[in-house]
Order: structure tokens, then sequence, then C-alpha cells
């Protein structure tokens, strides 16, 4: 009820509707909504956590790379890929895998699936965590949330 009276204003007497100017046509016993000032928003409240932003192609292009060989063979590419490229020694392609977000890395096509597999596991792991730590959250503050 509290939290009504805060939104709607609170209930009045009989001298303060007269004093705040009521006509006829409104209801009595409520205080205008000129004369409810609203509460500010309550900085415990939980907030949902921070995902980590994915880099712009833009940034990704400007990462140093660890090595410009080829990953199979071990020979020296001319100019790195952005993206994926076929060895001019060899013939297999190499692609650029972004390490940490502060690195980049030419990889063969096997070790692209690893790094992919592995990453997609320690993305659903970091999303687990945030989801405990936001229901932990709400229930401190007394909520209920119901179960997925």
């Amino acid at each position: 009820m509290g939290f009504l009276q805060r939104l709607f204003g609170a209930r009045t007497t009989t001298s303060q509707t007269k004093q705040a100017g009521r006509g006829k046509g409104d209801a009595p016993g409520l205080l205008a909504v000129s004369t409810v000032v609203p509460a500010g928003l309550d900085p415990s409240w939980p907030v949902l956590p921070e995902r980590r932003r994915a880099l712009t192609t833009q940034e990704t292009n400007e990462l140093p790379f660890e090595a410009t060989v080829c990953p199979s063979r071990g020979s020296k590419v001319a100019s790195p890929p952005k993206g994926r490229k076929k060895c001019s020694s060899c013939g297999v392609y190499m692609f650029v895998v972004v390490i940490d977000g502060s690195r980049r890395r030419l990889v063969t096509e096997t070790e692209l699936s690893a790094i992919q597999m592995i990453e997609s596991g320690r993305r659903e792991k970091e999303d687990e965590a945030a989801d405990r730590e936001l229901r932990s959250t709400a229930r401190a503050g007394g909520l209920q949330i119901a179960p997925q």
C-alpha cells in the first residue's frame, strides 16, 4: 500500500481536500496529481549485469597479430588476412581469431572450430553466473522470482 500511496497520493481528510481546491467531479479523499511528488529511484534496486560488448570490425582490424605466419606450414604471410585467406605456399585456408579481445591469431579450420566451442562454453558459463547473481540480488531485495 505504501508504494501505491507514493505513486498515486495519500488519502486525505476533507479539510485537506478543501485546501487543495477540489471541484465536485474529483474523487473524494485523494490528493490532486499536481501535489504528488514522485519518489526517486532506489539505488539498491537490482540492475541487470553488463554483458561484454563485442568488438566492432574496425576495432578488430586494429588489434595486433601474435604472428603473421601460416598456422599449418609456418611460412611468412605477406599480408595478413582480415577474415579468411588461402595460404599462397600450402593452399590451406587460414582464419583470423581474436584472443581475449586484445590480439589476433591465424589458425587453421580445425583450430577455429575448437576455439569456437571453448568460447561458447565460456560465454554460457558467464551468462549462467550473471543470471544466478541477478536472481540472488532480487531475492535479497524481497522479490519473488518464478522458476524457469
